[in-house]
């Protein structure tokens, strides 16, 4: 189901032109379905077990997570961005959260067994939760304020905003089960 949404939003990101006014979500929707791609690739040529399709997944994810925060940075400059008051204070927020973000993945990691994992999964469970906060509320300050919201931008900020909560709630499920 997964697989098959991602190449849904890779089809309609060609079809409505989306790459022209959306280049860094256009880059995200790519870079998460040759992810997996090549994830797939990696584990059939070299095995599930092997030290390198650990790493080279790992690394995968750290890019798909990356594009992910810039694809959230745009869908809100897009949409804040004639309101100049409220587009400073929102990027000065957005960058600030994300070195909040990168702390404390650090913290986590440090020390611990896991190393690049425990980083990656704790900057993904952070930045999922506040992509799917700050998008949710860019839409719901947006309506209050009476901000005209493109129908391209607010269609993808609620479905990448749904979407991180999906994966929260996934990543919450996964932490309670046993090992």
């Amino acid at each position: 189901l997964s697989t098959a949404l991602q190449v849904g939003v890779c089809i309609f990101v060609l079809r409505s032109r989306s790459y022209r006014s959306l280049p860094l979500f256009s880059a995200y929707a790519w870079l998460n379905l040759i992810s997996l791609a090549f994830t797939w690739w990696v584990y059939l040529s070299m095995g599930y077990s092997s030290r390198l399709s650990f790493y080279m997944w790992w690394i995968a994810c750290g890019v798909v997570l990356l594009a992910r925060g810039l694809a959230v940075c745009e869908l809100c400059q897009r949409i804040l961005r004639p309101y100049r008051g409220v587009w400073a204070l929102a990027w000065r927020l957005l960058v600030g959260v994300a070195i909040l973000l990168l702390v404390f993945a650090g913290l986590a990691a440090y020390g611990a067994r896991g190393g690049i994992r425990t980083f990656l999964l704790t900057a993904e469970r952070g930045l999922e939760l506040v992509a799917a906060i700050v998008l949710l509320l860019l839409l719901v300050i947006s309506s209050y304020f009476r901000i005209p919201v493109p129908k391209l931008e607010g269609t993808l900020a609620l479905g990448l905003g749904v979407w991180s909560l999906l994966l929260v709630a996934n990543d919450a499920a996964l932490a309670l089960w046993p090992k």
